[in-house]
């Protein structure tokens, strides 16, 4: 039971210090965004960092609130994070998310690489950003679907 309450206690720490930095990443991108100009990036990234942070934040303090009102349900939980089984499967997911983002990043370096030599045509600023944002999305939906299949298939 010790164990289980100490995994309520780890999560709802988490969740506290993911939402003060939370707070204080969003508080800095909207004064940024008040204040300064000319900045070399968009301090609205700032602003969705935070907000990101806030989301996590949310998630980790609602697992912590679930433990601690039914102990059969933090037991699971605990269980179920901790399982080797779990860990295994989601390690291999994190290896083939990996690859692909290692992947897609290389290819995106090779394409501007070459395209600044004139062997490829130029990636215009729209679709250099729908590049990145495979970058970032694909190797998630993989990682995704990896722990699922396993999930599936064990």
């Amino acid at each position: 039971m010790s164990s289980n309450r100490a995994w309520a206690d780890r999560q709802r720490r988490i969740g506290w210090t993911l939402a003060a930095t939370a707070v204080v990443v969003g508080a800095t991108g909207l004064t940024l965004q008040a204040v300064a100009t000319g900045l070399p990036f968009d301090p609205r990234l700032v602003t969705g960092l935070g907000i990101l942070l806030l989301g996590l934040a949310v998630a980790a303090l609602m697992r912590a609130g679930v433990a601690t009102r039914a102990s059969d349900t933090t037991k699971r939980l605990a269980v179920e994070e901790l399982d080797e089984r779990n860990v295994a499967i989601r390690r291999l997911a994190g290896n083939r998310a990996f690859v692909v983002s290692v992947a897609l990043t290389y290819s995106l370096l090779m394409w501007v690489s070459f395209a600044a030599n004139g062997q490829l045509p130029e990636i215009s600023p729209d679709g250099l950003w729908y590049a990145l944002a495979t970058a970032v999305v694909l190797p998630l939906v993989v990682y995704v679907g990896s722990i699922i299949q396993a999930q599936r298939s064990m």
